[in-house]
């Protein structure tokens, strides 16, 4: 639907709204709780998803042909191997996945460890709390903005490792900030939410761009499976390892390991040129020294 050079833009206009809800949702969800009893709630949600159901009604989404064999088993099982296969066989694309993982089994805890750092550390209110989640939802706002603007480098994989290494040195000065200093504390989660469209946003667009239609939704669903298989693990790691040395020391871990990730992927060849992988491609394909280039980038 969306033509390939646009795909990042895009992307950063999701994040941004993303973003926007994270800012006003809390907002206007307690304002209709004031307003309306529960139930009232409720049938906001249900008539805000009967709006969204049926504007996709209306527009006009391209199917992809399925690419299933003649006698091939159909099941949701056999979707999910397709997919890892597909993923497997892509070197690129597996590191970028398995770098994912551990990022986001570092963030997740980092971020629902929020409430202890505000009351704990800081001995701050549930004000503070509020207003630091906000925060974060305003930095996710102008991080997609701005990719909605510039697009990201032409290079798509660059934005993404950037956006990688500035996530890890928000979460240092996070780990780093004085009891006092809650300011700093802000600016830093405002980096990290701007830096979560400049993560996410590339990347979608390279998958977008680069998988096959048709499998698309077996790999975007196999993605979503995996990175959220790492959110109880790093739950259940966090807490006792919090426990057992501070908060401060997940918030150091974490904003560390994605310095070090990010940085290091810029020495790995098949995710510099995950945007070159061709499925399937020939030397000739490729051109001058393909043979090479297709080892390298596969």
């Amino acid at each position: 639907m969306v033509p390939e050079g646009q795909l990042s833009r895009i992307n950063g206009l999701n994040q941004a709204v993303n973003g926007g809800l994270t800012i006003i949702g809390p907002l206007l969800g307690a304002f209709l709780l004031g307003l309306l009893p529960l139930y009232g709630v409720m049938m906001v949600d249900v008539s805000t998803a009967v709006l969204a159901i049926f504007s996709l009604i209306i527009v006009n989404v391209p199917l992809p042909v399925r690419d299933v064999q003649a006698g091939a088993e159909k099941s949701i099982w056999s979707d999910l191997q397709g997919g890892l296969q597909y993923i497997l066989n892509w070197r690129g694309l597996a590191i970028i996945i398995g770098v994912a993982m551990i990022i986001r089994l570092l963030l997740m805890p980092a971020f629902s460890l929020l409430p202890l750092l505000i009351s704990d550390y800081f001995n701050g209110t549930a004000a503070q709390l509020g207003l630091m989640e906000s925060i974060i939802g305003v930095g996710m706002l102008v991080g997609g903005v701005i990719l909605s603007i510039w697009g990201g480098f032409q290079r798509r994989v660059y934005t993404t490792l950037i956006g990688i290494i500035l996530t890890g040195f928000s979460l240092l000065l996070l780990g780093f900030v004085p009891a006092d200093r809650f300011v700093l504390a802000l600016a830093s989660v405002l980096f990290a939410g701007l830096a979560v469209p400049l993560v996410d946003g590339p990347m979608m667009a390279i998958l977008q761009a680069k998988v096959r239609p048709e499998i698309q939704g077996r790999v975007f669903t196999l993605l979503g499976s995996l990175l959220s298989l790492t959110v109880p693990i790093g739950l259940l790691v966090a807490g006792p390892l919090s426990d057992l040395f501070s908060l401060q020391v997940w918030y150091l871990s974490a904003g560390l390991a994605c310095v070090a990730l990010g940085i290091s992927l810029f020495f790995v060849p098949s995710v510099l040129h995950i945007e070159e992988y061709q499925e399937g491609a020939t030397a000739e394909q490729l051109g001058v020294g393909g043979a090479e280039y297709s080892k390298q980038i596969t």
